[in-house]
């Protein structure tokens, strides 16, 4: 039995139909668009977004503007200070977030007060509260001045770093690592620098060094204090000078040293 042209002309608007839809179905597959990964952004199939954990944006959305980008604005911090940034990035520094697209030019931020606060150095700032604080200063309250000074200016004195001296505060000092000698000290005369006195020779020559280079010398004869010399001649301690003589001592007769150890002079 033949099929009647209705028939045959019904049977190929179908299968047209079905060819077009199939690949209509495939073209779609293929098409790409923006997909949000956090905020990275990056062409994908939505099928190969959705595998990735991604936000498709639609067929054909592009990446340029970057459409996975949090919207910044003005965040007002307890300071005063206005940043631009997240609403998230603002929460996470205890700010407050003005809206999106909000700019800190004039800045929109509530002011706190502020008063004169006495830094460690003994130096007055106006500042806010907190930001005394933060720089490791004493507030001493709203509306307070600096005009007279009413921050006490620490104690001064000589700071031994080596044998260099600083007149310096006790703190300053000893964020040099140094020895502080005390409040209203003075480095004139230098008190680092170690004691000299007079070093004998063997050839009976005589110089004021400290003990250490007396030694480095070979120099056996030492008396610290002394602060003038004659060639040849040491002062004794006692008021006498004498000439530079080396003298073995009982007890080191088996070591072969020599010299004899003076007391210092007053």
């Amino acid at each position: 039995m033949r099929k009647s042209v209705y028939s045959q002309g019904c049977c190929h608007w179908l299968l047209a139909l079905a060819i077009s839809g199939l690949f209509a179905g495939i073209a779609s597959a293929e098409t790409k668009g923006a997909c949000c990964l956090g905020e990275k952004c990056v062409l994908l199939t939505k099928a190969a977004c959705d595998r990735e954990g991604g936000k498709y944006q639609g067929d054909n959305t592009t990446c340029d503007p970057n459409p996975c980008k949090a919207p910044t604005g003005a965040c007002c911090l307890a300071s005063g200070e206005c940043k631009v940034g997240t609403k998230r990035q603002c929460d996470e520094v205890g700010g407050k977030y003005q809206g999106d697209g909000a700019s800190c030019d004039p800045n929109p931020c509530e002011q706190p007060a502020k008063g004169a606060c006495c830094l460690q150095n003994g130096k007055c700032l106006v500042l806010a509260a907190d930001h005394c604080k933060r720089e490791g200063g004493k507030y001493l309250g709203d509306g307070t001045t600096c005009d007279p000074n009413p921050c006490v200016e620490p104690k001064k004195g000589a700071c031994c770093v080596g044998e260099e001296c600083y007149v310096v505060t006790g703190r300053d000092c000893e964020a040099k690592g140094g020895k502080y000698l005390g409040d209203d000290s003075k480095c004139d005369p230098n008190p680092c620098k170690p004691p000299t006195g007079a070093c004998c020779f063997r050839d009976g020559s005589c110089v004021v060094v400290t003990f250490s280079e007396c030694l480095t010398k070979g120099g056996k004869l030492v008396m610290v204090g002394t602060k003038s010399i004659r060639t040849g001649w040491c002062w004794n301690g006692t008021g006498v000078w004498r000439p530079c003589v080396f003298r073995k001592r009982p007890w080191e007769e088996t070591s072969g040293a020599e010299g004899r150890a003076v007391a210092p002079s007053q």
